[in-house]
């Protein structure tokens, strides 16, 4: 089976990004209306109790991630067989998963009062049942009718799986702003949940059964078996880093400074975080397009194709940082307050963790298309290491940014340079140097771009959402002039171009 990578891509993108818009706008206003009805530490135990919880996600050990890369070649040679036995045991593992998590979590409450400093949470509720809550969610989402998704992923179509996280999201969404504001009881704003993920995972399931009725649950044995599980041993390691990157902040925060001050982080987590979604959406929606061409192209035609990734990437990621530097703080005053505001310093490093985590992005994008985890299975272990002592010295040292700091100097100084090296070592068989030398120019120019668009930012009062509407345009509109002037003489540039006017011949 040929995948139509451009095609798919299309809707994927379109669909995840109207499905992503929504959940943030609706987010927005639930976070808004927790903080004013009920108060910041609140939404400072939603982000404890998700992040404890994103650890015990570690229980599927990347399993899914390594089957999905080993049903490109499959999938390429119509072997639905072989498809189907894979689906037979993600659906045996993950019901093993769903009630291993339960049963982990379930060990893990009497140490729930531990990780709040001073066990300083609102008296009035009972935080063990709330946990239980987020837990019994974290669990469905494991579930035996999760199985299924697996199929739209590898099938690159992440399109039909959003259509279904729109309605599920905006009934959702809608009544826990009901529950919050007529009822004021934050135990039925978290059962809402669990409902929730297992209602979206039986409309998922439905869908998949539709769109893919030549595969049934298979039961013979896989060929691809011990490929799958030495991938999933490497991804071990990739799992236990992502979650300790992006949960063990909100941990070491709240033990050591309070809810109050999580409230505040992630206020402006949130932000990048619903950048960092929409900028997923785009990597998801090409990974299997990838993991396809890697299959039936040359090495030199994926190694062009990377580069012109990477260049319109950074292009995206530059214009991003740009407006978070100029727009963060006005936004954040006229969203929360003076009261719950970080200072200038501490927002410009996270701008500057947003852009370095996202610069690596394509390389792990490619690197995951190939399934080059074995070659790369130490790199997590170490950095994963290093954060966490970073992150309980620094923040002890340096506060909120320490903890900041801790995760750039880990992710830049060991994991960036290890993967570029894994990545160009075992496929594109070159010296990384050249990328290197591509990589301090974009990041050159979205410093100069940053700075510039912030300073021409400056100019503008900013006081009520609609400024904030304009100085969004101003700031999207400057930085992407800036990187039109620096760029339009480039090869990189110039080569995109000539092969969109092919693209655009050929539609005619």
């Amino acid at each position: 089976m040929h995948i139509n990578v451009k095609r798919n891509f299309f809707f994927n993108v379109i669909y995840g990004f109207f499905n992503k818009f929504l959940v943030i706008i609706l987010q927005f206003v639930l976070r808004t209306v927790v903080i004013k009805v009920l108060g910041e530490q609140y939404i400072g135990l939603n982000g404890l109790f998700s992040s404890i919880l994103q650890f015990l996600s570690l229980a599927e050990l990347g399993f899914g991630t390594a089957l999905v890369q080993s049903m490109y070649e499959p999938i390429a040679q119509n072997d639905d067989n072989t498809i189907s036995n894979i689906l037979g045991m993600y659906k045996k593992f993950l019901s093993i998963i769903g009630f291993g998590i339960l049963f982990i979590g379930m060990a893990m409450i009497p140490l729930i009062p531990f990780l709040i400093k001073d066990a300083n949470y609102p008296s009035e509720l009972n935080i063990f049942l709330i946990y239980f809550l987020y837990l019994l969610n974290t669990s469905i989402s494991y579930g035996v009718l999760a199985y299924r998704g697996l199929l739209f992923s590898a099938h690159q179509k992440n399109a039909e799986i959003s259509k279904v996280n729109v309605v599920v999201n905006v009934i959702l969404y809608s009544l826990q702003i009901a529950v919050v504001v007529f009822c004021k009881n934050y135990y039925f704003l978290v059962l809402l949940y669990p409902v929730a993920t297992f209602l979206q995972n039986l409309c998922i399931t439905r869908k998949a059964k539709k769109m893919f009725p030549q595969y049934f649950v298979g039961k013979g044995q896989v060929k691809y078996c011990s490929e799958i599980i030495k991938k999933t041993k490497a991804l071990i390691g990739q799992r236990i880093y992502g979650a300790i990157i992006h949960s063990a902040d909100t941990i070491t925060i709240s033990a050591f400074m309070g809810l109050t001050v999580t409230a505040i982080y992630g206020n402006y987590y949130y932000i990048i975080q619903g950048i960092f979604s929409f900028l997923d959406i785009i990597l998801l929606s090409l990974l299997a397009g990838i993991g396809n061409n890697l299959i039936v192209k040359t090495r030199e035609e994926n190694y062009k194709n990377f580069a012109d990734i990477t260049f319109l990437y950074n292009w995206v990621i530059t214009v991003c940082a740009s407006c978070l530097l100029s727009l963060f703080q006005p936004f954040m005053k006229i969203w929360m307050g003076e009261d719950l505001l970080f200072k200038e310093d501490v927002m410009i490093l996270i701008v500057i963790y947003f852009y370095l985590w996202k610069m690596k992005d394509t390389i792990a994008l490619y690197k995951d298309a190939k399934g080059l985890w074995w070659e790369d299975r130490y790199r997590p272990y170490i950095c994963a290491m290093v954060d966490i002592i970073l992150n309980i010295l620094l923040i002890q040292k340096w506060g909120v940014k320490g903890v900041f700091a801790a995760t750039i100097i880990s992710d830049v100084g060991i994991s960036f340079p290890w993967s570029v090296r894994v990545l160009y070592k075992e496929y594109f068989k070159d010296q990384e140097i050249n990328y290197y030398k591509d990589t301090l120019i974009y990041v050159l120019k979205a410093v100069g771009i940053s700075f510039i668009t912030y300073l021409i930012s400056g100019c503008v009062l900013c006081t009520t959402y609609i400024d904030l509407i304009v100085l969004a345009i101003l700031c999207f509109v400057v930085s992407n002039i800036l990187l039109l002037l620096v760029n339009i003489r480039s090869v990189r540039f110039k080569n995109i171009v000539h092969r969109l006017k092919i693209e655009l011949q050929r539609t005619q």
